[in-house]
């Protein structure tokens, strides 16, 4: 029992003595004050960007009074325009629908989330001959409207914190925000953004050419889907099948991009993006001509720019064939079957026989 006691009590001294060991160690020489560094004074080779938190609280800038009569004036012009589409179809307008529905659905509509309770009841309670508009204008200087509204952009526009491993665009999500609750113009964030060079800290804007980091072709055919409404992708390893783009089209579309360069920091680590003086965008493919052979693209906009007045060709081609679709639905003759499809689809399309349409014929039927 004692040598057990001994040799407890000679460990505890070695602990202590350790611990003492390590401390003396620690201490400072006489003199010598040590300072604890600051947050602020770490030293980090990170742009300043990543040391700092985003301000997520940014106040909405309000709505302009002074259009209040310009938006009343554009809401009786779409007015009119259902009211003579419903008359052409012979339906009647719907009854305007009651101020519990509103609230509900001026809520969805514009902050993407359902009004609490007391704000229905205040809503409905209300004697203001214009409270709906006062609702509209009250939702519409909300954060909850930027909120929503980022989250339809963010889906539309693909945006991510990294569009590849050493590739972080996290700035873009903010500066879309920002911009939102500044109620900046949508040209001009796009404009902003189909311009933007340099580096992400420096320019967010440029996250949306950096999403599709070295993928310049799949980049193209985003921006045209995205901001002109319209497919042209399939253009880019064939004549379209089902509408009028040629091949070269897509290429010359992307050559308005094809002096775009994408050049990683050594020093940072990160992608920026400047304006070389090569034409990159060549013409034919490297699968259909030798290296020597393929030349620069000239850039073409492959989209006639017409008077908004005339009916649109693109909206001419889809009302004759949804005309058609609903004369052989009438007929009782719809057939959903992939041979009538395929024989739905004009075989000349664009200048040229379709071949891309005529092997998809044979080899669906095989």
């Amino acid at each position: 029992m004692f040598r057990i006691l001994t040799l407890g009590f000679t460990c505890l001294l070695a602990l202590v003595g350790g611990e003492s060991t390590v401390k003396a160690q620690n201490k400072a020489p006489n003199g010598v004050v040590k300072k604890k560094a600051k947050p602020s004074e770490i030293k980090s080779k990170l742009p300043a960007a990543f040391n700092s938190v985003p301000n997520v609280n940014l106040p909405v800038k309000p709505v302009k009074a002074e259009q209040i009569a310009k938006v009343r004036e554009s809401a009786a012009k779409i007015d009119q325009f259902i009211n003579a589409k419903l008359a052409s179809e012979g339906i009647d307008p719907n009854s305007e629908i009651d101020d519990a529905r509103f609230v509900r659905r001026a809520y969805l509509d514009i902050t993407g989330q359902i009004p609490t309770g007391r704000e229905a009841y205040l809503f409905v309670r209300s004697n203001l001959s214009n409270k709906r508009e006062v609702l509209i204008d009250y939702l519409l200087n909300s954060i909850g409207y930027s909120s929503h509204m980022f989250n339809y952009l963010a889906d539309n526009w693909r945006i991510v914190d990294k569009s590849s491993n050493n590739t972080y665009i996290r700035p873009w999500a903010d500066w879309v925000k920002k911009s939102l609750r500044q109620n900046k113009p949508y040209d001009l964030m796009v404009r902003e953004m189909l311009t933007a060079d340099g580096q992400i800290f420096d320019n967010p804007a440029v996250g949306y050419r950096l999403r599709d980091v070295g993928m310049p072709l799949d980049h193209l055919n985003n921006t045209v889907r995205v901001f002109l409404g319209t497919r042209i992708g399939c253009a880019q390893c064939h004549d379209h099948p089902f509408d009028d783009w040629e091949q070269k089209d897509f290429y010359e579309l992307a050559a308005f991009f094809g002096k775009t360069r994408q050049v990683r920091s050594r020093q940072r680590n990160d992608v920026y993006t400047t304006e070389g003086h090569e034409m990159m965008v060549l013409w034919p493919p490297e699968d259909q001509a030798e290296s020597g052979q393929r030349k620069p693209v000239r850039p073409r906009f492959p989209f006639a720019l017409v008077d908004y007045q005339e009916p649109q060709s693109f909206l001419t081609r889809f009302e004759k064939q949804r005309a058609s679709q609903n004369a052989s639905a009438d007929a009782g003759a719809r057939d959903a079957s992939l041979d009538a499809l395929l024989d739905s689809v004009n075989p000349s399309v664009g200048k040229k026989k379709n071949a891309v349409l005529e092997e998809a014929r044979a080899e669906s039927r095989e």
